[in-house]
């Protein structure tokens, strides 16, 4: 089974993410956080909802509290080979959350093969589509 990849666009040029071995020792080195730990804490960066039906604004308010702008950052730099410093001079703050959504998802990919499951078996194992975080008083949900 091949690592999972993921292409994002930082400061015009696109990159792309492998998560393999040595991709997830950097983001655990770069985070001073386990790759486990950082899936559990990513979860509650966002709100989820269900196949039919939108967060709600309490959910998407809660998910807005625990973002780290910080911890998102240190992670995203991690899987660019980029210091913050670096991070900050190429990829607008309006675009942290959307690089950070696609690179945790390939991490959360590269996660459930280091538990044994499949491709096929992960596909089929998300119910849920987890939604970026928006400020509840402008978010149009």
């Amino acid at each position: 089974m091949k690592s999972p990849t993921v292409t994002v666009s930082v400061g015009g040029k696109d990159s792309t993410v492998a998560f393999d071995l040595n991709r997830l020792m950097v983001i655990e080195d770069g985070t001073q956080t386990k790759v486990y730990e950082l899936i559990s804490e990513f979860s509650t960066y966002f709100a989820f909802g269900s196949k039919d039906k939108a967060p709600t604004t309490a959910e998407l308010t809660k998910a807005a509290k625990n973002f780290s702008v910080r911890k998102a950052s240190v992670f995203v730099a991690s899987c660019l080979d980029m210091s913050t410093k670096e991070l900050s001079q190429v990829l607008p703050v309006k675009d942290l959350q959307g690089v950070f959504l696609g690179l945790a998802g390939g991490l959360s990919q590269a996660v459930r093969q280091l538990n044994g499951v499949d491709e096929a078996e992960a596909d089929t194992a998300q119910d849920a589509t987890p939604r970026p975080i928006a400020d509840p008083q402008t978010s149009s949900s």
